[in-house]
């Protein structure tokens, strides 16, 4: 778990990088990546919405960097190198609101009754094929278990029942998420 003085940190760090990425400024970030450079997380993503609908998610399974670097890499390329947009604009910031997804280790998944929606993200890997969902996407869509599962297969680019099949890595993992608008007070 992470402190609440370094989610504060946590937060203007994820700004400042999402706003250098979209608006160019040269802001140095080195105070808060240093601040943050004691803390290490299974995972971490950076998701950006506007208005509801999704504009950039980007995260890293396992980073082999801190915190604070690992953050600033998500949050660059969720505003700017996620292929399904166009990169953020600056005069879009106002209207932004950031998820900072901090993961926990991940752990085999065996049945679908262990996953409790809202809490557990879910991770399937079949040969080169791989995707994830964060747990925020089976309880904002108000799936269920198995719907859930239907729908990381197709993430990774496999049949909704990919998940049954013998060899296939299937894997939950809880997570945080500090969420924040861009121009809220911290």
């Amino acid at each position: 778990m992470i402190p609440a003085s370094a989610r504060a940190a946590l937060i203007q760090l994820t700004r400042k990088a999402i706003e250098r990425a979209a608006c160019g400024t040269d802001e140095p970030l080195h105070d808060l990546i240093e601040e943050l450079s004691v803390y290490h997380h299974a995972g971490v993503f950076v998701t950006i919405t506007i208005d509801g609908r999704l504009r950039g998610c980007i995260g890293h399974l396992n980073p082999a960097t801190p915190l604070g670097d690992a953050v600033v890499i998500a949050a660059e390329g969720a505003a700017e190198r996620d292929f399904r947009f166009s990169p953020l604009a600056c005069e879009e910031l106002p209207h932004t609101k950031i998820d900072i997804t901090l993961m926990e280790p991940m752990e085999p998944l065996h049945d679908p009754s262990e996953i409790v929606i809202g809490v557990h993200g879910l991770y399937i890997e079949d040969g080169f094929q791989r995707g994830i969902l964060l747990p925020k996407v089976a309880f904002d869509h108000g799936w269920d278990a198995e719907t859930f599962l239907a729908a990381v297969c197709r993430k990774a680019g496999l049949s909704e029942n990919t998940w049954h099949r013998p060899g296939v890595t299937l894997k939950k993992f809880s997570a945080t998420v500090i969420s924040t608008d861009f121009a809220s007070p911290i």
